[in-house]
């Protein structure tokens, strides 16, 4: 029987759901749950205390109050809250449409919270959850159904509460906080910490059934929010590995859970937004170990033997096929084309070897060792072309160039279209001129991978350059849509292209446009901070000037292709890279902090 491990704070849950390869699967809400079916398995573990008084903040976070210390009633910063505060006055009832029918769900009211303090951090986050998606597209998982299940959960709801109390500590910066600065804000760390442990007690808590285990996968989602906001990255990507395996029981128990996209409305969306979390979480140097079966099930095997082993973002294509296999020739909508793109953009980053030598470190080596052999083989090829035996690309790259191709044929006309009516419908051009942006940018990584020569990527200027005039455009764009003030999304947002272009693009004046948009537009998409990606590109400019005085282009490149960067287990920010030492004259690699590129 297969299981989803998910681990939070001082707990795991086991997700058992039954798995019989070929078989029919029922509608979630007429399966007959019980525990042989589905059951919890909490197994708690010690949390040492930091002795802060009144209260530890890591057993606040992980418990939500703290066993160290006998504390008053009068002194605790935030009353006990039960488990699910019922209201008493009647409630609007209504179906969201494209969710499961059986599934009433109620509108926010401010019955739900105990106290004024608790209202205040969910209408914060109410206020804001229209950036969450991008603030391109319109998303319904943000805008409506999260808040409808805020009603449902009481794990949600805490978790949303959670979010509006450290975004309310950090008081609206996106630069790195401490929690020593967090905590001298006011009351404002300490309650979310508190909320926050508190919804991992209602998830530990639900009941045994499928709708918990969505709620589950809604509360793993804004946890990611919140770390990334508390800026504990290597808890951002925890809950994101515990996402997938939530997602893969949640598709295989649903009736069309052979079929990503043929899902109902929630887990449809849901799956896109993890899509987008997985590639962020790619780009910096963290990819789940991809299944033994991919480079052969996606193409050759077929029936319920693959469709059973395939994970959930993959399966969906005729024939046991990936879903990838069934993208229709053309999109009827931008939406569509978006969709499509999400798959796309999967498919091709975890079966291809394209990879980013920026990483983290201090995390466990399932994180790692999938993006660290695909770094090793890229190197092994480069002494080989040093060699003159440059390896040839082989055919599977050119299966990811064929799908890339694919899906730009189909999105093309839509791209005319977008441009044509620019000035009448102008977020339509916005949203075409971001999935056109991604689309350069994953074109350089296939074409021009981390082992190729000078020649290739010198071939790229011209689609680098376009990226970075649309990412200007798109950063211009929302600075007039949305107040002015730092921009926090969990979307695919231009920050990482202008790294890329920044850093790749042979072209100085390219280059040095990006690390201006960088520094002007600060922001966060998800994973993706524009700090770390200006402090990357500054650091890589004086590489850039001391590189080019010696060898030819090819040397210098190859030189290049020895960069890398990662954030240690203290926070830093560290960049590697071959420099020339004054005293020897030989190119040696070195380490350098680039904390003094980080700006306030």
């Amino acid at each position: 029987m297969p299981s989803a491990v998910c681990k939070y704070g001082g707990s795991e849950i086991n997700f058992f759901m039954p798995q019989t390869p070929g078989a029919a699967w029922a509608k979630p809400s007429e399966m007959e749950l019980t525990p042989s079916v589905f059951s919890h398995l909490l197994r708690r573990r010690h949390v040492k205390c930091d002795e802060a008084k009144p209260s530890c903040q890591r057993c606040v976070k992980w418990r939500g109050f703290c066993e160290g210390y006998e504390t008053s009633s009068s002194a605790r910063s935030t009353p006990v809250l039960e488990p699910d505060v019922r209201s008493t006055t009647p409630t609007k009832r209504l179906v969201v449409n494209n969710y499961n029918s059986d599934t009433i769900l109620a509108e926010p009211t401010t019955n739900l919270f105990e106290n004024e303090t608790e209202r205040q951090y969910f209408d914060h986050w109410l206020q804001y959850r229209n950036r969450l998606g991008g603030g391109f597209f319109d998303e319904q998982l943000w805008n409506e159904t999260i808040p409808q299940l805020s009603r449902q959960h009481a794990s949600v709801k805490y978790a949303i509460m959670a979010i509006g109390g450290i975004a309310q500590a950090t008081r609206h910066s996106l630069k790195s906080t401490s929690p020593v600065q967090m905590g001298a804000n006011g009351p404002h760390y300490h309650l979310a910490l508190s909320y926050y442990g508190r919804a991992i007690r209602e998830v530990r808590e639900a009941k045994l059934d499928t709708s918990s285990l969505r709620g589950a996968i809604v509360c793993c989602l804004l946890f990611i929010c919140f770390e990334v906001l508390h800026d504990d990255r290597k808890a951002a990507f925890s809950h994101i590995n515990n996402g997938q395996r939530m997602m893969d029981e949640l598709l295989r128990s649903s009736e069309q859970g052979d079929n990503v996209l043929g899902a109902e409305s929630f887990e449809k969306d849901i799956l896109h937004v993890f899509q987008r979390l997985i590639q962020q979480s790619w780009s910096c140097g963290v990819l789940r170990r991809r299944d033994q079966f991919l480079s052969n099930a996606c193409s050759n095997s077929s029936g319920d033997e693959s469709k059973s082993a395939q994970s959930w973002c993959c399966r969906g294509g005729s024939g046991g096929k990936c879903v990838i296999h069934n993208m229709p020739s053309s999109f009827a909508t931008l939406q569509d084309a978006r969709c499509w793109w999400d798959v796309t953009q999967h498919y091709v980053t975890h079966s291809s070897d394209i990879v980013l030598r920026v990483t983290h470190l201090g995390l466990e080596d399932d994180f790692l060792s999938e993006c660290n052999e695909r770094v090793q083989r890229h190197m092994n090829d480069i002494e080989k072309a040093r060699a003159g035996t440059r390896p040839a690309m082989s055919e599977q790259w050119q299966d990811f160039k064929d799908a890339l191709e694919r899906w730009h044929a189909g999105f093309k006309s839509l791209w005319m279209a977008a441009q044509e009516s620019r000035d009448e419908e102008e977020r339509s051009y916005a949203q075409a001129a971001l999935l056109q942006a991604h689309y350069l940018t994953l074109y350089g990584c296939v074409h021009s991978p981390l082992s190729c020569s000078y020649d290739s990527i010198a071939q790229l200027t011209p689609k680098y350059r376009e990226v970075v005039e649309l990412c200007g455009y798109l950063l211009e764009y929302q600075q007039r849509s949305l107040r002015p003030c730092e921009i926090f999304t969990m979307d695919m947002g231009p920050t990482w292209l202008l790294f890329l272009a920044g850093t790749r693009c042979r072209d100085a004046e390219v280059r040095n446009k990006a690390i201006r948009l960088l520094h002007e537009h600060p922001r966060r998409d998800g994973l993706w901070d524009s700090r770390i990606f200006y402090a990357l590109t500054v650091r890589n400019r004086v590489l850039e000037i001391s590189n080019a005085q010696e060898g030819t282009l090819e040397e210098q490149w190859w030189r290049l292709q020895h960069r890398s960067a990662h954030v240690d287990e203290q926070g830093r920010l560290m960049a590697r890279a071959l420099d020339k030492n004054p005293l020897t004259g030989a190119w040696e690699l070195g380490e350098d902090n680039l904390r003094r590129f980080l700006f306030d």
